[in-house]
């Protein structure tokens, strides 16, 4: 959701129900500052970070994702750190 409400697109659009989940488990998705170009820096990496493949590398609650975008509104730091190019 946070995705198409950043883009105005979802993450991952298939010809077909099956082509679109087929997406979302083996493709990644364009960064949204890829598709809006002004989405700021911190919430294309918080973005980015819920939309990771593995669990493990999501946030663990919701309360950890609703930190970091409180931490953006406030102008502060966010944990969240984008993928490095080899990830």
């Amino acid at each position: 959701i946070l995705y198409e409400l950043l883009t105005g697109r979802p993450p991952f659009e298939g010809e077909t129900a099956v082509d679109t989940l087929q997406r979302v488990v083996h493709s990644l998705p364009r960064s949204p500052r890829a598709v809006a170009p002004g989405v700021p820096r911190d919430l294309d990496t918080i973005c980015m970070k819920c939309l990771e493949k593995s669990p493990a590398k999501r946030y663990p609650t919701a309360d950890a994702l609703a930190a970091d975008l409180r931490a953006h509104l406030d102008g502060r730091t966010i944990v969240a750190r984008p993928a490095r190019s080899w990830e």
